[in-house]
Parts: C-alpha cells; sequence; structure tokens
C-alpha cells in the first residue's frame, strides 16, 4: 500500500485565517446570526483558497505568525455588520465600516445570505486585500549558491 509524500504536503504552506464571529446582537436570533458567520465562512473559503480558516473564540483571535490573518465578524444589527482584521501579531488593526443589508438576516434564505457575505466582504477592501496578501505569502525555500 502506497504512503502519501509527506516531503511534499509539508512543503506547501497554507496561510491561516483565525475567525472569530461576535454575539449576536439583541434584536437577532442566535441561531440567524450563527446562520450568517456560517455562510461568512464559506465565503472566505471560496475567496482564500490557499487558507486554513480556523473560528476561534474571543479570546484566541491574536494572529501567532506574521502571515496569520485575524477577523472578526461582527453583526451590528438585524441588517448591518461589519469586519475587523489584523495581519500578524504587530500588524495595525484596520476596523471596516459598517455594511447594511437590504432585508434582516433572521429572515434570509440561504441565498440571500450569501449574498449578504459576498457584499459584505466585498465592501471592505483593506480587509480583502490583507486576505489576498496572506493567501500569496507562501514562503520560498531559500536558494544556495
Amino acid at each position: 500500500m502506497n504512503q502519501p509524500d509527506q516531503s511534499m504536503a509539508s512543503s506547501i504552506e497554507r496561510s491561516v485565517i483565525r475567525l472569530h464571529c461576535a454575539p449576536a446582537p439583541d434584536g437577532l436570533p442566535v441561531q440567524a446570526a450563527e446562520m450568517f458567520c456560517q455562510q461568512f465562512i464559506q465565503t472566505l473559503a471560496e475567496n482564500s483558497k490557499r487558507s486554513v480558516i480556523r473560528r476561534v473564540p474571543a479570546d484566541q483571535t491574536e494572529p501567532n505568525g506574521d502571515t496569520e490573518v485575524s477577523i472578526t465578524l461582527t453583526i451590528d444589527g438585524p441588517q448591518e455588520a461589519h469586519l475587523s482584521a489584523r495581519k500578524g501579531p504587530q500588524g495595525e488593526q484596520i476596523d471596516g465600516a459598517s455594511h447594511s443589508f437590504d432585508a434582516s438576516m433572521a429572515s434570509a434564505s440561504p441565498r440571500k445570505l450569501k449574498a449578504f457575505a459576498d457584499a459584505l466582504l466585498k465592501s471592505a477592501p483593506e480587509v480583502g486585500a490583507l486576505l489576498r496578501d496572506a493567501t500569496n505569502t507562501n514562503p520560498q525555500p531559500e536558494e544556495k549558491n
């Protein structure tokens, strides 16, 4: 039986995205906030294919390495959310503007939640830039002469 080639697997570095979904605000059912968070994770995965997404609690959002990105999804109200992000432990905190949706998350269909998640990520270009940078940060082996 063939064993997987471990040397190949270890040579592929994947950036880490630490995602925290803040608790649901008053007026929005916890289940609706959780459904939106799950959809946002899927949207992140689609936009950061070479990254590993780890959902973390609030006390574990600190990026461990220079290539890690920490993102917090905060739902500001039934029709509003914003993102905060930082790359690396020394990186500057980026707070995206609050984005309003055309319907309440509580009554939105899965298709509408996907549209909300896509729109939220697009509304925060600074966060998108961090994600692109983290995804493209892939340490190359040093060449020795």
